[in-house]
């Protein structure tokens, strides 16, 4: 009799299936806390909605958010992305924002940074410039 050990066999496809289910809940766990960090809302399913003011990962009342979450210590940032989440902030006549966490970051690092146009940097120092 031939041993085939103590683990059930699966099938290659369903660990594809798994792995986007871990993904997706990562993703809206991220979003989720990233809420109180941009003192924004979460957009639920953001990319499957075709009303564009509800595009954006986040949004409040200056900023379209786009969230990036991976477990390395780097992102590539395309100019896809950042089209994108132009695009969906310039319909909503909101400014655009990125906000990456890098999981892959040593420990005593901060895992989320915010990426902003220059211009929009430029005006919110502008605006709370202390003389």
């Amino acid at each position: 009799m031939t041993d085939l050990g103590s683990k059930k066999p699966t099938p290659k496809f369903m660990g594809a299936v798994q792995d986007k289910m871990d993904n997706k809940s990562r993703s809206v766990r991220h979003e989720h806390r990233l809420q109180w960090t941009l003192r924004s809302k979460t957009t639920p399913n953001s990319g499957a909605l075709p009303d564009i003011s509800k595009k954006g990962d986040l949004q409040d009342g200056l900023f379209v958010w786009q969230a990036k979450l991976t477990k390395q210590n780097r992102f590539t940032i395309t100019s896809d992305v950042l089209m994108e989440v132009c695009r969906q902030a310039s319909l909503n006549g909101k400014w655009a924002g990125l906000v990456i966490t890098l999981e892959g970051l040593d420990e005593h690092m901060e895992k989320d940074w915010v990426m902003l146009p220059a211009s929009v940097f430029g005006e919110l120092i502008d605006s709370y410039k202390i003389d």
